[in-house]
């Protein structure tokens, strides 16, 4: 099995996972951009368009 962890943030993600921050048996989803700049292995392209994918976005505004 394996555990999901939100993380928030695609290239932070790949990025702690390159560090250290994250163990190295863990993988991110993260750009391509993001895996040539941490030194990361990419195991699948084009999981985007893989079902189901959910994108979540969240508008916060400031109450006067």
């Amino acid at each position: 099995g394996f555990k999901l962890i939100d993380w928030g943030d695609t290239a932070k993600a790949a990025r702690d996972l390159a560090s250290g921050v994250l163990p190295a048996n863990a993988g991110v989803v993260a750009s391509a951009q993001a895996a040539r700049s941490y030194g990361l292995v990419m195991l699948k392209q084009g999981i985007q368009d893989l079902q189901p994918n959910i994108t979540r976005f969240i508008v916060v505004k400031k109450v006067d």
